[in-house]
């Protein structure tokens, strides 16, 4: 009987290399975070490790192929969150809410990563800005598709721009980083929560004799 020792070692090396490129990419997300990516070093990255230069560049050809890690990484966490949203029953607005809060707590749970994700995507080569951006496309088109069917369901309102409006919505959600204090007392859930209050709510109407709807009651200047 042939010998399975080689094949158990060989995955298990896989598996070694996997968790240590994770440790780097971690790593490098607490030293961008902390310092910014402009100002940021591949020696940074890798005192916070307490290893050499030469060990990171094993594992990474650059600063920036690390900040692609750490990008797509929480892009693919957020189309995890995509597909949960899309298997949730009900009507449009409640699930738009929904997936909101998934969307934010992601955010704050992950918030160093998330935050350098919305201050140093531009930092990315054209060709990696690209495919990160094909998938952020996909997030954007299921609240537009949310959105239209909470339109014809009656609960959000009928003057809305939708692509307007869900640029609005994803700029308010991923905001946070902005004022959200991981060490406060507001926990991810409960801010994720009511945050997604807010967003939704900035599209619900219904209808003409709705007084809150600036739509359709513009104020006057």
């Amino acid at each position: 009987m042939a010998s399975t020792t080689g094949q158990r070692s060989s995955r298990s090396s896989k598996s070694s290399a996997g968790g240590r490129r994770q440790d780097y990419i971690d790593a490098a997300a607490r030293v961008f975070y902390r310092r910014g990516y402009d100002t940021a070093t591949v020696g940074d990255i890798a005192e916070e490790l307490d290893v050499t230069k030469a060990a990171l560049y094993y594992y990474f050809a650059s600063k920036e192929e690390l900040l692609y890690e750490i990008i797509r990484e929480m892009h693919v966490i957020n189309l995890e969150n995509l597909e949960s949203a899309k298997a949730l029953v009900g009507d449009a607005q409640t699930r738009l809410w929904n997936y909101f809060v998934g969307h934010i707590q992601v955010n704050l749970e992950f918030f160093e990563k998330s935050t350098v994700v919305y201050t140093d995507l531009d930092h990315l080569s054209a060709e990696n800005r690209q495919e990160v951006v094909a998938l952020r496309d996909k997030t954007q088109q299921f609240v537009r598709d949310l959105l239209a069917e909470a339109v014809a369901e009656g609960t959000a309102c009928t003057k809305a721009d939708l692509d307007l409006a869900s640029i609005a919505m994803f700029t308010t959600a991923n905001a946070v980083h902005n004022w959200y204090h991981p060490d406060g007392q507001l926990k991810p859930v409960e801010a994720a929560r009511r945050m997604a209050d807010y967003v939704v709510a900035g599209i619900s109407c219904t209808g003409e004799s709705d007084l809150s709807c600036p739509r359709h009651n513009p104020r006057v200047s």
